[in-house]
């Protein structure tokens, strides 16, 4: 199965699910397509609010470095990422989660799935799809 066919499952899946945090934020929403893409349960911290999210970020010392130590790798180039990578933006001053999808980035917000142009996208990372 195709990564653009397994992202278009995931999102059908999530977007059915009201945002929540722990549950169905940018965060898990990415975590998702990530497991499905990859085959692997990505372990995360759990929380139930924004500031508990928020402190386990800071904890980490911000998103790249949470994402990088929950995916167990660093950052890929920018311009080797494709559909089903997940990565970090900066949308209104605001840092988020989603994941590259098509010719832009998927992301899950407080309102809907939507899109986003994938100049916004800061770092990303680049997964390794299961094999068959």
């Amino acid at each position: 199965m195709s990564r653009s066919v397994q992202v278009w499952r995931a999102l059908n899946a999530i977007e059915s699910r009201s945002f929540e945090y722990g549950s169905s934020d940018c965060c898990q929403f990415a975590r998702e397509i990530v497991q499905q893409i990859t085959g692997r349960e990505i372990e995360a911290p759990t929380y139930g609010s924004e500031s508990e999210a928020d402190d386990i970020v800071e904890g980490f010392g911000g998103y790249q470095k949470m994402i990088s130590a929950l995916l167990d790798q660093e950052p890929s180039p920018i311009d080797s990422l494709e559909t089903g990578d997940p990565v970090l933006l900066e949308v209104g001053g605001q840092p988020i989660v989603g994941v590259m999808f098509a010719n832009g980035v998927a992301l899950k917000t407080k309102q809907r799935i939507t899109s986003v142009s994938a100049k916004h996208v800061k770092t990303g990372w680049h997964i390794e799809a299961k094999n068959g």
